[in-house]
């Protein structure tokens, strides 16, 4: 605290007021930014949102602290030493630099940040939502409907918890969180999962449809694909990049990988039953009625989320 305290009042030396309290640390600042906030946003957009706002937040006293120190520090140095011009010019390069910093804020897009912050607290609802899970009695299959939202990963790792003998999930979903498409995905490796659709599966869905064992579809349900929109944060290219190769790993024909991103965000491409049996989506077709009943496990208790291992 006590070096805190003589930078705030300009006695450390300008040198080490300037280039280790104000440049250095900007630049490390400004390195953990990015870095927290992308692989955040990757793990959770509530969360990557409420850290982007916290740490706004947390940074204006820093920067103040920066610009101050080294105004003071310079200030001393002038009368000291009676020389005006190296300390003014100092001086204005903290000026830009605080600029610089406070400009950096506009890479949130407070937009999307406030409610989705606002969704991380419990305040309002997921704008992908709402999510229905249900279970068929016989607890084999995990029905999931609706959009996939904040968690819904979680929920499911816990249902596999309960229930071992779960072997297959039933994806009907628009879609939702790229991340929790990959969650999804992530526990169906791990626990050899078959997966179904029965309506459709599209956007962020079919990476948890593409990592079943046994991929099977109803004879009137679609998988849909388009080019990815990041809300927020991120690099839509990089990341269907980074979704391509997973699709490739599942032995999926690259000649349909090369297509599934072509269709623009606003729109949605449904392959037919053909091209998604040669491309090696689909394995083959079931009848939705051999299923069962459902049973709904709304009241179950399904909190918390399971540890998630990484893609194959």
């Amino acid at each position: 605290m006590s070096y805190i305290g003589k930078h705030w009042r300009g006695e450390l030396s300008l040198a080490v007021a300037f280039w280790v309290n104000c440049v250095l640390l900007t630049a490390v600042l400004v390195a953990l930014w990015g870095l927290g906030i992308s692989q955040s946003f990757r793990l959770r957009p509530d969360f990557s949102a409420a850290l982007s706002i916290g740490l706004a937040l947390a940074l204006v006293p820093v920067y103040v602290w920066q610009l101050l120190g080294v105004f003071r520090a310079a200030r001393k140095q002038k009368i000291r030493t009676d020389r005006k011009f190296l300390p003014s010019v100092f001086q204005l390069i903290a000026s830009f630099l605080l600029v610089f910093n406070l400009l950096s804020f506009r890479t949130i897009d407070f937009a999307f940040a406030l409610p989705m912050a606002l969704v991380f607290f419990g305040v309002l609802q997921d704008p992908m939502g709402p999510t229905t899970l249900t279970m068929r009695d016989d607890t084999r299959a995990i029905v999931v409907e609706g959009g996939l939202t904040v968690g819904v990963s979680g929920r499911v790792g816990r249902l596999i918890r309960l229930y071992p003998n779960t072997d297959e999930i039933i994806l009907n979903s628009s879609g939702g969180w790229l991340y929790e498409g990959r969650a999804l995905a992530r526990l169906i490796q791990a626990h050899g999962l078959k997966t179904r659709t029965f309506t459709e599966c599209a956007s962020a869905c079919t990476m948890a449809f593409i990592a079943g064992q046994q991929r099977l579809m109803g004879p009137d349900a679609g998988l849909g694909f388009h080019a990815y929109a990041m809300l927020g944060y991120g690099n839509p290219l990089a990341e269907q990049d980074r979704d391509a190769l997973f699709f490739l790993s599942q032995s999926v024909d690259p000649a349909f990988v090369d297509r599934m991103f072509e269709a623009p965000n606003k729109d949605m491409w449904y392959p037919s039953h053909e091209e998604l049996l040669q491309a090696g989506i689909l394995h083959g077709f079931v009848d939705p009625e051999t299923l069962g009943v459902l049973g709904a496990v709304e009241a179950l208790d399904i909190s918390g989320s399971s540890p998630m291992p990484e893609l194959q």
